[in-house]
């Protein structure tokens, strides 16, 4: 029997540096090459992102011990931000910052207590790692703070193999570093769920995960501190999320290993069901 360690995607600012959690999984088809891999998140080899570029882009700091830890999320309406469970279960407190590239100034902050995480989210094996937050006052929107939109009804069962993505984050931007205080992107390659099973197994990569790799190459990707944050593809010129930052191996976010999202095309009828957003057609 082969065993995968899954960690959560969970940067933290804290005295004693990056704080995560470690769970254990059993998972038969996990290849030995990458046994001793664990689930992290990871921006490395990406770059810095410019004022409004990416103003769906939340910043999640929740207060944990004498620190806080650093997630990410997506703004979908004036009134929610949709990130991973793991970024909010155990936490009472979420201070978002919106419409700045900066992690700890600019920009508008807002306190939200509390939050909705997928009733079915596993922390072992980061099924259904989805939630999410209401923002107390409303946005308004601006150059700087905007929505993105959730997919279609028609692409539930999408795979979107092979689309060009990007994912955003404040994470590490080299394997075992501290969190960014400067926002940042990289573009992204979707794989297969077949593919990025040789990896993660099939305990992780189920039918609600989407996976992608560098589109320059495989060591792109997202790091501890990135969990929660977007990944999108552009359609028609719009900005679509297909996928919440969730888990990576922490065998180093360096090594050319795939990275794995929430596929948010399956979460949209119960995101409607909480948020009231209208699912598109």
């Amino acid at each position: 029997m082969n065993f995968i360690f899954v960690l959560s995607a969970l940067g933290a600012l804290a005295a004693s540096g990056l704080a995560v959690k470690l769970k254990e999984i059993e998972i038969s088809t996990f290849q030995d090459s990458v046994r001793a891999s664990t689930v992290l998140g990871r921006i490395v080899n990406g770059q810095p992102a410019t004022e409004n570029q990416i103003p769906h882009q939340c910043a999640i700091l929740s207060p944990v011990g004498n620190g806080f830890s650093v997630c990410g999320g997506s703004i979908i309406s004036a009134g929610w931000v949709l990130t991973a469970a793991h970024c909010t279960v155990g936490y009472s407190q979420h201070n978002l910052r919106f419409g700045s590239i900066a992690l700890t100034s600019g920009g508008q902050v807002q306190t939200a207590f509390g939050a909705i995480s997928h009733p079915q989210y596993n922390s072992v094996n980061m099924n259904y790692d989805i939630s999410v937050i209401e923002i107390p006052s409303p946005l308004t929107f601006t150059v700087a703070i905007q929505s993105i939109r959730l997919p279609t009804n028609s692409q539930i069962n999408s795979t979107f193999v092979d689309a060009s993505a990007v994912v955003s984050g404040w994470g590490s931007t080299f394997h075992g570093g501290d969190v960014s205080q400067t926002l940042n992107w990289a573009n992204m390659r979707v794989i297969s769920n077949s593919v990025c099973m040789n990896t993660f197994g099939g305990a992780v990569v189920v039918e609600h995960v989407v996976c992608a790799t560098g589109a320059s190459g495989p060591t792109q990707g997202h790091c501890g501190g990135d969990s929660g944050g977007p990944l999108s593809i552009v359609e028609a010129g719009i900005p679509t999320l297909i996928g919440v930052v969730s888990f990576g191996a922490s065998s180093g976010c360096h090594l050319p290993y795939p990275s794995g999202y929430m596929r948010t095309a399956n979460f949209i009828h119960w995101i409607n069901e909480k948020t009231s957003i209208p699912v598109r057609p």
